[in-house]
Parts: C-alpha cells; sequence; structure tokens
C-alpha cells in the first residue's frame, strides 16, 4: 500500500506543489490532514498515531516540507 500511495496518489499531488506554494496556511493544513488520513489507512494505523511518527516509518515527506524544497 505505501508504494500505491507513493506511486499513484503522490505524483498527483506532488504535482500541483507549485501552485500549492502560495496557499493559505489553512489550506496547507488540510492537505496535510488528508496525507496523514491516507497514511493511516495505508499503515493500519489507529486515528491516534502521530502522522510525524507516519511520515518517518513510511519515509513520506510532509507537504509543507516539499513546497519549501521547491
Amino acid at each position: 500500500m505505501n508504494n500505491f500511495f507513493k506511486v499513484l496518489i503522490r505524483i498527483y499531488l506532488a504535482f500541483g506543489i507549485p501552485v500549492w506554494s502560495n496557499l493559505s496556511e489553512s489550506s496547507i493544513q488540510k492537505l496535510e490532514s488528508f496525507q496523514a488520513h491516507s497514511l493511516r489507512v495505508i499503515a493500519g494505523a489507529k486515528r491516534n498515531c502521530s502522522s510525524n511518527a507516519l511520515n518517518i516509518i513510511l519515509r513520506i515527506l510532509p507537504f509543507r516540507l516539499r513546497i519549501q524544497e521547491l
């Protein structure tokens, strides 16, 4: 499932990152929330599992950091 996220979902989301660099803080938080929810589903983690922990375990860079890279 992790590969599914990296190959399909993440590519579509990453495609729009140049546009997202101008988003408001609340919009970025919504994208991060969507990413955290997706990672919990993929990993089979409970709702109270830390999204930061999942990012590290699954080696997924948070949107905020990906936007800063550009």
